[in-house]
C-alpha cells in the first residue's frame, strides 16, 4: 500500500473513531438534558448531514484500499489540513458548550442560546465542521467523485 494511501487510511480511521467518541458523549450530554425537561429535535438538515457522513467515509475508504493510483501528496497534506482545522473547530464548540453539547439539537425550557466559544462568531459551528472535514476527506482520498455522489 502507497504511504498516500496508508496516511489517507489513517486520517478515515481516526475520523470514525473520532465520531464514535463524540457519539458517546452526545448520548450521556442528551440524557442529562432530557432529564432536565429537554426535548430533541433532529431536522433535516442534520439528519442529511449524517447520512451524508455515513455514506461518504465507507466509500472513500473503499477507493482507497481498492484502487491502486494513489492520491497525489499534495492532495493528502491539504486534506490533512482542512480535517485538523475541522476537527479544531469542533472541539472547541464540543469543550465551549459543555454539557449542554448534543450531536442533534435539544429545546430545553428557560435555556437561552449560548454565546460562547466559536458560537460568538458562526451560528453553528458543528454543520460548518462537518462539512468541511469532509471535503477534507476527499482531499486527502482523492476521492472527488465518490466523495461528491455520496
Amino acid at each position: 500500500m502507497p504511504t498516500e494511501n496508508l496516511v489517507a487510511t489513517i486520517i478515515l480511521l481516526t475520523h470514525v473513531l473520532g465520531m464514535i467518541a463524540e457519539g458517546r458523549t452526545s448520548r450521556r450530554n442528551l440524557a442529562i438534558l432530557e432529564e432536565h425537561g429537554g426535548r430533541p429535535f433532529t431536522g433535516r438538515l442534520m439528519k442529511l448531514l449524517y447520512a451524508t457522513w455515513a455514506l461518504a467515509v465507507p466509500v472513500a475508504l473503499a477507493g482507497v484500499l481498492f484502487t491502486e493510483a494513489a492520491p497525489d501528496r499534495l492532495y493528502v497534506a491539504a486534506g490533512l489540513a482542512v480535517v485538523g482545522a475541522s476537527q479544531l473547530l469542533r472541539r472547541w464548540a464540543i469543550q465551549a458548550l459543555g454539557p449542554y453539547w448534543v450531536m442533534t439539537v435539544v429545546d430545553l425550557p428557560g435555556q437561552r442560546a449560548l454565546n460562547v466559544g466559536p458560537y460568538r462568531f458562526l451560528k453553528n459551528p458543528e454543520y460548518i465542521s462537518r462539512f468541511t472535514e469532509l471535503c477534507g476527506i476527499a482531499l486527502a482520498t482523492g476521492a472527488f467523485a465518490t466523495s461528491a455522489a455520496a
